[in-house]
């Protein structure tokens, strides 16, 4: 299918001073229906948008010859990433951060014809390792262009799959059941469509499956995906990092902001905690200039405690960790009660600052707190818990977190449930009991789970709390001694209610 959702104008509620679509859906889950419907009838887009969706000449290039292979740069091997100091002189993975740019999105040819020679062209390309998401399919309609770009590739810019493949579609939708359509599985040609595409583009990755509302990839899915794209997917509905079979794989973490200092910060805090880690950091139409100021705020930030990757290394290092996973898995929290956080300490749990949950550490009264300003709309604060720990724990914890809290609004626990039902597959399940800010003051808030999944499905988190007080909310963890507040943000199993679980 060619072109997009003319979201701008019609079917959304999109609106602009001048302008109002006048529909009832927001863009996103608007393009996501739209993907759906097409996915169950075997049909992926070219998904040309508005704004960049002009194309002259598209008839004449389409013609361009092509030679039958465009290799890159060699895949990543131990040898060669103990060689550049990713990996340290024995093999080991270090206990740093790994980050990876998906560099998209370009699952249009329009989109790709229009911006190329812009990002081609700039002095910065090739000071950090890009991941370039180009759709592989954007060669029936612009061969030259992807032609152009691999004979002017430097050392740092890497090709990978875009949205799902060789063509934006939900691989979800390919197999049965199938709404709308009724088909059989399409999964076979989706497999040989896209195999002639990646051996042609030398691509072993896919960079991103976009979901949408389709289920994530069936094992049979993940079985395909693992022939044709055997370095590894990131995807959305998937869990938090694995191996199927061989094939590595990780969630897409999260979109980055536009300020490069922002937008290292929010790098720094995936990275952060019980390392190694890692995770991918997708962006729009961003420049090698831009990604190389966030490099140098991450450097500035982090020194080398994080370390830009590109996606094959960072997809390989994932391998490695999860096929050797008792050599790396820190146990000191294993078997622990329980896991608290504090600004400036973590004790198995870590606030994470993220494009919709930015956080400041401030002093109140000698107290350091993380602060939530005024924000419209509400934003959240984010936590990280031990994987170990929340594998043991079952699914039964007791949470508490103690703020200063002053304003109106509803203060609202979120977290990563075993319940299908809850939104997005249960990652932003909402706790019964909800709290009004109220008045100035310390208050300890406490919520008790019993079908906590914690698998990281969240924005980079297992547990974030909502809030949309006028005035601000410190939180410093709880569990007080003494006179003075000491208190931390804590998850502990639950004894009582993990009886029987």
């Amino acid at each position: 299918m060619a072109g997009f959702v003319p979201w701008a104008y019609k079917y959304t509620t999109f609106k602009s001073p001048r302008w109002s679509a006048g529909g009832r859906h927001a863009e996103v889950p608007t393009e996501w229906r739209y993907a759906e419907i097409l996915s169950c009838f075997n049909a992926y887009m070219d998904a040309d948008a508005l704004g960049l969706g002009a194309m002259a000449n598209a008839s004449f290039f389409q013609h361009y010859p092509l030679e039958p292979r465009y290799p890159q740069s060699p895949k990543p091997t131990r040898e060669r990433l103990i060689e550049t100091g990713i990996l340290e002189a024995d093999g080991r993975i270090p206990r740093r951060g790994f980050v990876a740019h998906y560099v998209g999105d370009y699952d249009a040819a329009a989109w790709l014809y229009r911006e190329l020679p812009r990002l081609w062209r700039d002095p910065a390309r090739g000071r950090t390792p890009l991941s370039w998401a180009f759709n592989p399919n954007l060669a029936e309609r612009f061969p030259f262009g992807m032609a152009w770009a691999r004979q002017r590739a430097t050392t740092n810019d890497w090709f990978v799959a875009g949205d799902s493949g060789a063509g934006y579609l939900n691989p979800g939708y390919l197999t049965p059941p199938r709404p709308h359509s009724g088909l059989p599985s399409g999964l076979a040609a989706w497999e040989r469509h896209c195999t002639e595409f990646y051996r042609q583009w030398d691509l072993t990755l896919t960079g991103f499956v976009i979901d949408g509302y389709a289920r994530g990839l069936s094992p049979e899915g993940l079985d395909a995906y693992a022939r044709f794209s055997p370095d590894g997917v990131v995807a959305q509905q998937i869990p938090a990092q694995g191996v199927h079979g061989s094939m590595p794989y990780l969630r897409m973490a999260v979109d980055l902001p536009g300020n490069p200092a922002e937008a290292a910060r929010v790098m720094q805090s995936l990275a952060s905690g019980l390392a190694p880690r890692f995770g991918v950091c997708r962006s729009i139409l961003q420049s090698p200039t831009w990604y190389a100021r966030v490099s140098e705020h991450l450097r500035e930030r982090a020194g080398k405690t994080v370390q830009v990757v590109d996606l094959y290394t960072l997809l390989w290092l994932v391998r490695e960790y999860e096929t050797h996973r008792d050599d790396y898995v820190d146990r000191r929290f294993a078997d622990a009660t329980q896991v608290a956080a504090t600004p400036g300490r973590s004790e198995g749990m870590a606030a994470l600052h993220l494009a919709d949950g930015p956080l400041d550490v401030v002093d109140q009264e000698g107290v350091l707190c993380w602060q939530v300003g005024r924000h419209s709309p509400s934003r959240y604060l984010y936590f990280d818990a031990d994987d170990e720990f929340c594998r043991r724990g079952g699914r039964a914890f007791a949470i508490e977190l103690e703020g200063l809290m002053s304003g109106s609004g509803t203060i609202v626990l979120e977290y990563d449930a075993a319940d299908p039902n809850a939104p997005h597959g249960g990652a932003y399940k909402a706790a019964p009991r909800t709290f009004e800010a109220g008045p100035l003051g310390w208050r300890t808030l406490s919520w008790r789970l019993d079908d906590a999944r914690f698998a990281g499905s969240q924005n980079g988190g297992r547990i974030s709390g909502s809030t949309t007080p006028e005035g601000t909310c410190g939180c410093a963890p709880s569990g007080s001694s003494g006179r003075r507040r000491q208190g931390r943000l804590r998850a502990r199993r639950d004894r009582r209610l993990a009886q029987g679980d």
